[in-house]
């Protein structure tokens, strides 16, 4: 079974009580790990927050994912006032890109409910929860790796989190239009005296494939769906630019178009690559056919304002028809 594509997001974190008095000073790292790859982690400096619900933005696009992997996500909020914060975002992005690293190792060499032991273990703290929050466990040991970075007065973690899967796992709940949405309460730890209250966070993340709908979904099944030519989406359906169409990319070098005028149809190959080449439909306009054969040999494609045609051998061109 070919790897399945996923959208893994940070999606968004409440804050129900700042630890500062007034406003928390937010940043937030998260970060991805498949396997033995080497993590991926974004950093977001968010400012000064009161409470209320803020969306970092924090998104791991086209993650591809087979049966037998370990996948880690994991994140880390923190609030800090005394630091510059370019020193921040650099110091906690590499703790975060450290932590999953450690926690894909622990996947890899544990198994359900050990991967926490193990994870624990390896950093040397307490048991990390795998479910919910993992700020009691993570706290003290991001802190440390950070360093440098003063934390002082009623600076502190707010939220941290550490959510392992199998590929297995994803493509029995987050596949097929279905998505893997979950909420994890974050209470704090007791603040300091003068500090305006302990802390209290909500982080939101989900992961899900990506969509296709109406014409240009009907489109893709009649091309065999995932199994057929395009293969699996690689993006979310999205609008084109000149607010006249809508598109789908997709694994295998293939994309479907659609507009109300010309339908949905097809592009892949070498004659998308030189239709890309030209600017998509800012150049030729709207694809009018599929790919087909071209009398006399090789393959061409029907747009509303030329033709391209390819042969094997040759490289793709444009005609007036």
């Amino acid at each position: 079974m070919s790897a399945q594509p996923y959208r893994f997001a940070l999606e968004s974190f409440r804050i129900n009580n700042t630890r500062s008095r007034h406003e928390d000073r937010v940043f937030v790292s998260a970060s991805i790990v498949v396997g033995h790859a080497q993590p991926q982690t974004q950093t977001r400096r968010m400012g000064d927050l009161n409470n209320g619900t803020y969306n970092p933005n924090i998104s791991f696009e086209v993650i591809n994912v087979d049966d037998n992997d370990t996948i880690v996500m994991s994140y880390t909020i923190v609030n800090n006032g005394h630091t510059d914060p370019s020193a921040v975002e650099k110091t906690l992005g590499q703790a975060a890109s450290t932590l999953a690293g450690k926690a894909a190792q622990a996947a890899a060499s544990a198994a359900g409910g050990q991967i926490g032991s193990v994870l624990g273990a390896s950093i040397g703290t307490t048991v990390v929860p795998l479910v919910g929050s993992a700020l009691g466990a993570l706290a003290g040991w991001i802190v440390g790796e950070i360093g440098g970075v003063l934390f002082a007065n009623c600076d502190g973690v707010v939220a941290a989190g550490v959510h392992p899967f199998t590929g297995a796992q994803l493509r029995a709940v987050a596949s097929d239009g279905k998505i893997l949405r979950n909420t994890d309460h974050n209470p704090g730890t007791d603040s300091p005296t003068g500090c305006g209250s302990n802390s209290d966070y909500n982080v939101t993340w989900s992961i899900r494939t990506y969509e296709v709908h109406g014409a240009i979904r009907d489109k893709w099944i009649a091309l065999g769906a995932k199994n057929g030519l395009a293969g699996h989406p690689v993006t979310d359906e999205t609008g084109c630019p000149d607010g006249r169409g809508r598109y789908n990319h997709f694994e295998r070098n293939c994309s479907i178009y659609w507009t109300p005028q010309t339908g949905a149809h097809e592009v892949h190959g070498f004659i998308r690559t030189a239709w890309a080449g030209r600017g998509w439909e800012r150049g030729l306009g709207y694809p009018l056919s599929d790919e087909q054969d071209m009398p006399g040999g090789g393959r061409m494609s029907r747009f509303e304002r030329g033709v391209i045609r390819w042969q094997p051998g040759k490289e793709a061109w444009v005609t007036n028809n």
